[in-house]
Formats: structure tokens, C-alpha cells, sequence
């Protein structure tokens, strides 16, 4: 049977890579996001909070998952990394700094950034969240096997770069999306 040039951009074709890639990385954005939206529970309970009074959603776990795993950053860089806009990223670190969970201080070498780290005090509940959060993916681990896991780690680091990277006129796929936020449009 002869595929036609829309089967193969719908990666029908031969293999079916693309189409392949696709349903896994959807089923695993799923799955990645069932586990934020629980862990938004979790913190709340650990904070000693009732989840209802506070506003915690997937991007406040993103964020606070990401600087517990990573470091100190500033906002911007905070950004960029996670994919969000700088005003999005700005409310979460503000909602996160209000519960105590994050720090913010300025940048010595540069006072208009803000850096951000986890807060000291919350720093063993944070790495007790991460870990649980990361036990999933060591049970995979056990299951398929760490140098497989580290060869897949590697490819979606490269389709990352590649996709970040992926617009002829040199923008990121976060400058793309801030673009084309109204706030961000040019007044006409």
C-alpha cells in the first residue's frame, strides 16, 4: 500500500516514528502531570494546609520541582527552563514565596534580577517531595534499566534543544509563546 505525503508528515509511513513519538510523549505528559497535580496535595498536606485554601496547580509544582532538583535561578532563567512566560513564572514564584517555600534575593552582580532558591527551612520537606515524586521514575528505572534510562534522558534532551531551537528565525519555542500573549503584542 502506497502512503501518501500526509501520511508520512502523520508519521503513517514506513516505522511510523513520528506518530509513534507523539502518542508516547502524550501519554507521558499525561502521566507527568497526574503526578504534578497530586503532588499539589501532597505539599499542601505538608505545609499543614487545607488544599482549598491554597492555589497550588501543576506550574507551582513545575517551579518548585525544578529549583529543588536544580539550584538556585533567577526568575528569567526560571522561565525559560520551564517554558513558561516571565509573568507566569513571576505570580508563581510570588505565590510560592508567600507560603515560605521559595527565597528570593537580589543578584549581586546584577540588582534587576531576582534569584530564587528553596527556602532553608523547607528545604528537608521540599527533597521528601522530590523524592517521592521522582520514586516513579526510579521504579521504571529498576524495570527497563538505568543506561536505557540515561539513553532516553539524552534523546529528550536533544528534542528539546532541537525543538527550542526549531524556528528559522533563531526564537525559542518560550520567546514564541510570550510573542504571541496579547500583553507581549505591539499596540496598534
Amino acid at each position: 500500500m502506497a502512503t501518501t505525503d500526509a501520511d508520512q508528515k502523520l508519521g503513517a509511513g514506513p516505522g511510523g516514528t513520528e506518530g509513534e513519538l507523539l502518542a508516547a510523549m502524550f501519554r507521558v505528559m499525561r502521566l507527568l502531570r497526574r503526578e504534578r497535580q497530586g503532588a499539589a496535595a501532597v505539599l499542601a498536606e505538608m505545609l499543614g494546609v487545607d488544599p482549598s485554601e491554597v492555589d497550588l496547580g501543576p506550574r507551582h509544582i513545575a517551579v518548585i520541582l525544578h529549583v529543588a532538583g536544580h539550584g538556585s535561578f533567577s526568575v528569567s532563567d526560571l522561565a525559560r527552563r520551564t517554558c513558561m512566560g516571565l509573568p507566569a513564572v513571576s505570580l508563581v514564584v510570588s505565590d510560592l514565596s508567600r507560603l515560605g517555600l521559595l527565597a528570593r534575593r537580589e543578584d549581586d552582580s546584577d540588582h534587576r534580577r531576582t534569584i530564587v532558591s528553596i527556602a532553608p527551612e523547607h528545604r528537608g520537606m521540599v527533597a521528601r517531595l522530590l523524592d517521592d515524586r521522582l520514586e516513579p521514575l526510579r521504579r521504571a528505572a529498576l524495570t527497563i534499566g538505568h543506561d536505557r534510562v540515561a539513553s532516553v534522558a539524552a534523546g529528550l534532551a536533544e528534542l528539546a534543544d532541537a525543538l527550542d531551537s526549531g524556528d528559522p528565525d533563531g526564537d525559542s519555542h518560550a520567546d514564541l509563546i510570550a510573542a504571541k500573549r496579547p500583553d507581549r503584542r505591539e499596540k496598534t
